[in-house]
């Protein structure tokens, strides 16, 4: 188990890494809320405040991204974003950066509470159609 004094040490560290090679992300995020007929319709979306942040590709070892699109199969870079334990950021948000969608696919730690973890890594996939196909 990890003491005070060590968590504080890896914040600092996962600080020093954000700050090295910082974006400032501004999310869109939409909710659910009650449609009156029994189900739920998405509202917004909602512009957060803009977060610092850094964007690592990320590649996994036995894994090859493609996304399929009427003119074939295209390679795409998977990318996450790294974020201090203080940031607002959910499954589904979604942002702009150089003209591509990126949406939050998953994070990491999984729960709300982040007061054991000194990051937070949004694992993220870009919205790729025909219409906006992806910069390789």
């Amino acid at each position: 188990m990890l003491d005070i004094k060590g968590l504080n040490v890896l914040r600092r560290n996962a600080e020093a890494f954000i700050r090295a090679d910082p974006i400032m992300v501004t999310l869109e995020r939409t909710t659910k809320v009650e449609s009156g007929a029994g189900g739920f319709v998405k509202s917004g979306p909602t512009a957060l405040p803009p977060q610092r942040f850094r964007l690592v590709p990320w590649k996994r070892r036995l894994t090859d991204f493609t996304a399929r699109t009427a003119n074939g199969a295209i390679p795409v870079t998977q990318y996450a974003l790294v974020g201090n334990v203080r940031v607002d950021i959910n499954r589904d948000d979604r942002f702009t950066y150089q003209g591509d969608v990126y949406i939050v696919d998953s994070l990491e730690p999984k729960t709300a509470d982040r007061s054991r973890s000194d990051r937070v890594v949004a694992l993220l996939r870009t919205e790729v159609s025909d219409k906006n196909p992806p910069v390789v």
